[in-house]
């Protein structure tokens, strides 16, 4: 084989062991985006079975399956088995857990989840006997103010100061457990889900295709320069043993 075969042969071996390495690190994102496309199905779905609904009832239920999605999608970039199921979507919609985090068929955390435009009216209706601990999630940018009031009202002893004492142990602004986290969503963001929830899923959809496609795109590069400058050691040091 002639020199100029040879290294197109190399060349072509390189890029293509290149190309296997960015695939396998890629692959987490591919499975992320899994989780983000099935989710938001999920989402048209709800949002179909709820279209005669009024958008502040319904953006409740969106908000649960927006955050079991992060949750997942987090998860499935981690390489971590657990996911998390809205109750309603296992066929349970009276439970009173809205999201069950599950490793395997293991239940490993209960969720109660509520989304309002006034932190004190989630606050009220998550401070339930029937919700003792359990994680009690609220929108991102509702929990601090409803931390607060909280505060408060295990401070001056109200009636259910021990509802109160427990949502404060449990409370938390994203749906969590370990080391995965969804990062939370705003009330404004379930109302845009509310408002027209195709149009908020294709947009989910279309960034996580942004994402993926950047990263993939990048991590064969990353690939490619690293074992293309490990190859460049080796042929040196070869030359270098042979005094070339």
């Amino acid at each position: 084989m002639g020199k100029s075969n040879k290294k197109k042969t190399g060349k072509s071996v390189s890029n293509f062991i290149a190309g296997q390495v960015g695939a396998t690190v890629t692959n987490s994102i591919a499975n992320t985006s899994n989780e983000a496309y099935s989710g938001m199905d999920l989402l048209r779905t709800e949002g179909e079975r709820m279209i005669n609904v009024l958008k502040d009832k319904k953006q409740g239920n969106l908000f649960e399956i927006i955050e079991r999605t992060k949750f997942n999608m987090d998860a499935a970039v981690k390489k971590v088995s657990m996911r998390a199921v809205t109750t309603a979507e296992i066929g349970l919609p009276h439970d009173p857990a809205d999201i069950l985090i599950k490793d395997g068929v293991d239940v490993v955390r209960k969720v109660q989840a509520k989304s309002s435009n006034k932190a004190s009216r989630a606050l009220f209706e998550i401070s339930n006997k029937k919700y003792n601990g359990m994680q009690k999630l609220f929108t991102s940018d509702k929990a601090e103010r409803a931390r607060e009031l909280a505060e408060k009202r295990v401070e001056t002893g109200t009636l259910k100061a021990s509802e109160y004492s427990d949502t404060l142990e449990n409370m938390t602004g994203e749906l969590k457990h370990g080391e995965i986290y969804s990062g939370g969503t705003t009330y404004d963001e379930t109302m845009k889900a509310a408002e027209n929830y195709s149009k908020y899923a294709r947009n989910f959809e279309i960034e996580q295709f942004r994402k993926e496609l950047g990263k993939s795109v990048k991590n064969t590069v990353i690939a490619a320069s690293i074992l293309g400058g490990g190859i460049s050691i080796m042929k040196n040091s070869i030359l270098y043993r042979r005094d070339e």
